[in-house]
């Protein structure tokens, strides 16, 4: 879930974004995302998730290429 967020912040809840990054139904995606946001790791502002941290995105996204 943390690195689908690192690619793509909108939507999340969405059937294309599930399947697009693999995830599995949509209340462990809430429950995941819930988690972040209590921890201070994401923030939510309208429909979009952003990371706290810009550093720790890009530390996901070179994990990740």
């Amino acid at each position: 879930m943390i690195e689908a967020l690192a690619q793509e912040n909108k939507n999340i809840f969405s059937m294309n974004y599930a399947k697009r990054y693999r995830l599995l139904t949509t209340s462990t995606t809430q429950k995941a995302v819930n988690v972040l946001l209590n921890e201070s790791v994401v923030e939510k502002h309208g429909n979009i998730y952003y990371f706290t941290d810009p550093f720790f995105k890009s530390f996901l996204l070179r994990l990740k290429a």
